[in-house]
């Protein structure tokens, strides 16, 4: 049973990562964008079938989609800014003067990327002091420089850690409560939503995997289930993220060791 349905909100591809680093090394950043697959290795995978299911979660606001604006290696604050971005329709304050969206035919739309937006990129760059320790944005870095943009601007944020191993319930269950996932990620396969077409008998989906540190916001869940002769034959799930280059797509949660940590957050 299907519990949210939402089409993507699509926007211009503008690239991805181009600087690869080692696993592990708990820095997180974008050195540069400089066209989609770069860097990486592409792949596409076709999926044949009699018939499928397709049931999702998701935010009931969705979240924005933004590119980095200001400074390299910033996916951090990119993640950072589009999450402050979705609390200020809740906690004013955080973006004086500044309404993220409104909702049209029964959905919340945010506005385009903006002169707003970019200035918090900036703020939020500063803030997590990107780039002063070692390249990129350390999770720790990540957590203070929200903390601080929170608490001067009269709110507090609170991090909890979740297992790196998510299952359908933890998701399902955070989600729900309207809480994004903050995915720190060592790696990653990621299918555009622009590279993915779903046909009545065949599923194709272009995706780039790359061993490089990022940060990405997850605020959707998807399962596909695959019948042949009228048996499952095939289970996918995915989570569906704000990939910070101005796309949204998918990320398999099949298999998780791509993702170092993830963490939601509570504002007050």
């Amino acid at each position: 049973m299907v519990k949210k349905v939402f089409s993507f909100i699509y926007t211009v591809v503008i690239g991805l990562c181009s600087t690869i680093i080692p696993i592990n090394t708990g820095s997180y950043y974008c050195d540069s964008y400089s066209g989609f697959g770069t860097g990486g290795v592409s792949h596409t995978e076709v999926i044949n079938y009699d018939s499928y299911t397709m049931s999702d979660v998701h935010l009931d606001n969705l979240f924005p989609i933004y590119i980095s604006s200001y400074g390299t290696n910033a996916c951090a604050s990119t993640a950072g800014s589009m999450l402050v971005t979705y609390h200020d329709i809740d906690f004013t304050n955080l973006l004086p003067n500044y309404t993220p969206g409104s909702v049209t035919n029964g959905m919340y739309r945010y506005q385009s990327q903006n002169s707003t937006i970019n200035a918090l990129m900036a703020e939020m760059y500063e803030l997590m002091g990107t780039n002063t320790i070692n390249p990129g944005t350390s999770v720790n870095q990540f957590m203070t420089g929200m903390s601080q943009y929170y608490t001067n601007h009269g709110y507090t944020i609170n991090f909890t850690k979740l297992s790196n191993s998510l299952d359908s319930n933890t998701v399902t269950t955070y989600l729900e409560q309207e809480k994004p996932l903050i995915l720190f990620l060592n790696s990653y396969d990621y299918y555009d939503a622009l590279g993915v077409s779903i046909g009545d008998t065949t599923m194709r989906m272009v995706g780039l995997y790359k061993e490089a540190g990022h940060v990405v916001i997850a605020y959707g869940y998807r399962i596909f289930n695959f019948y042949q002769d009228g048996d499952l034959f095939r289970t996918d799930k995915y989570l569906i993220v704000s990939f910070g280059d101005g796309t949204t797509g998918y990320m398999s949660i099949n298999e998780t060791s791509y993702i170092d940590e993830v963490y939601v957050s509570t504002v007050s």
